[in-house]
Order: C-alpha cells, then sequence, then structure tokens
C-alpha cells in the first residue's frame, strides 16, 4: 500500500507557477489577439473601385471588410455606431457611402425596419473598375 505523500500538495502547487518564459509567452500571445487587424485578401480592385467613391466611402469598406475578418464570412454583417464612428463616420453619413458601395456593386445591402443593415460583400469588382490599375512585377 502505497502512503500518501505529505508534500505532494506543495509540489503540485509549485508545478503550477509559471516561469518567466512562460509568463512572456502569455504576454505576446494575448498583444496579438488584442491586435486588430484587416484580414485578407482584399482585391485591388474592390478597393480601387471604392476609392473612387470618396473618401467616406472607402472608409465605410474597409470597415465592412474588417467585419468580415472578425465573423469570418462576408454575408449578413452588419456594422455597430461605435464601429463606424471609430472611422470617423456618423449614422446618415456611414449609410450614404453604404450605399454608394452598393450603388458601385460592391456590396447588397438588407433593409429592414427599426433592425440593423446586414450587409454582404460582393467581391468580383463590376466591369472595367480595374482597368485603370496599374500591375507592378
Amino acid at each position: 500500500m502505497r502512503k500518501p505523500s505529505v508534500n505532494s500538495e506543495s509540489s503540485e502547487s509549485l508545478d503550477a507557477v509559471p516561469t518567466p518564459e512562460t509568463l512572456a509567452r502569455r504576454a505576446r500571445s494575448q498583444q496579438r489577439q488584442q491586435a486588430e487587424f484587416l484580414r485578407g485578401p482584399i482585391p485591388l480592385s474592390w478597393l480601387a473601385t471604392a476609392a473612387t467613391l470618396g473618401k467616406l466611402a472607402l472608409s465605410a469598406g474597409v470597415l465592412v471588410w474588417f467585419r468580415a475578418g472578425c465573423a469570418r464570412t462576408k454575408t449578413a454583417l452588419t456594422v455597430s455606431q461605435n464601429q463606424y464612428k471609430r472611422f470617423g463616420l456618423g449614422d446618415d453619413t456611414f449609410n450614404r457611402a453604404l450605399s454608394r458601395l452598393e450603388s458601385a456593386g460592391l456590396v447588397t445591402i438588407d433593409r429592414q425596419k427599426g433592425k440593423k443593415s446586414r450587409v454582404t460583400l460582393v467581391e468580383a469588382a463590376p466591369r472595367g473598375s480595374s482597368d485603370n490599375i496599374e500591375s507592378y512585377n
């Protein structure tokens, strides 16, 4: 029969103390998780077309792509007021910018009264939108 060790609890608690290397690795991991970024690829022709619609439409488009990366989908995306205000867009400005993107064929919008608009990205830019983009090789 095995005798219980008197120090078994204390040795387990010593194993639970993280090493400095472990703490540093956790800190780097948390920094990566907190850093926000755009998930791509984002078609250059899409961005070029959005840029021709003005800086507000481009800002709204980049925000929608950001939301798509967070949600890991390009359909039925919603954007909160806090998110578009971070991009310098007000309520009306954001909605006008979305309408411009929709008119250019870059997004489709499902509008329902009393609910947030749901935006779907259309990846294929309209014909001719990338004609003026030079390829750098």
